[in-house]
């Protein structure tokens, strides 16, 4: 509640997914992980357009679940109204990198089958004009390629400065007119 009234009083338009720390809470408690972090924020999966671009925000930060079955025919559909609309561009935001090279910290660390998943999730969003992915977990910034689809992949530095391989950042993804795209990786000072 206190990290959303933060977000309110900034005033500016804002999408949040689940991170594993959000699911603490709620855990082994007989309900849903997720339930503290949608009581606040809502879904925990969502997507909106913005000008020429549509913005996936999944929700893979459950380490035991992955991605349920929802939100996997929600996605699907998803592709669809995006196939429909033609956005110049499609980026996909989650918790936890699908692939990193150099960091065990990725989906299907904690739950070896997921990994299944993870190739299904990342062919899928590759052929579905997803151009990159974004994820956060590692608490670094760096960008990369997964060797099996050629995906691009970004996982963005943490504003905390606990726990971290790097000074505090985020990442700044501009789009332009055209389709094209940077990404900054931003520090704090």
């Amino acid at each position: 509640k206190a990290a959303k009234k933060v977000f309110d009083l900034a005033g500016v338009r804002y999408f949040v997914t689940s991170g594993d720390h959000d699911l603490w809470d709620s855990r082994n408690k007989e309900k849903d992980p997720k339930t503290n972090f949608t009581q606040v924020f809502g879904p925990p999966y969502q997507s909106f357009s913005y000008k020429n671009a549509r913005f996936l925000v999944l929700d893979n930060s459950d380490n035991y679940t992955g991605f349920s079955s929802a939100q996997l025919n929600w996605l699907k559909e998803e592709f669809g109204r995006i196939k429909e609309e033609n956005p110049q561009v499609v980026f996909a935001f989650l918790h936890e990198p699908l692939y990193h090279p150099s960091s065990t910290r990725m989906m299907g660390k904690i739950t070896e089958s997921l990994t299944t998943q993870v190739k299904e999730v990342t062919k899928l969003l590759k052929t579905n004009k997803v151009v990159e992915v974004f994820a956060g977990d590692v608490h670094y910034f760096t960008r990369y390629t997964e060797p099996e689809t050629g995906m691009p992949m970004t996982t963005i530095g943490a504003l905390t400065s606990e726990r971290n391989a790097q000074t505090p950042r985020y990442a700044l993804v501009s789009v332009f007119d055209d389709g094209s795209y940077e990404v900054e990786d931003v520090e704090v000072k």
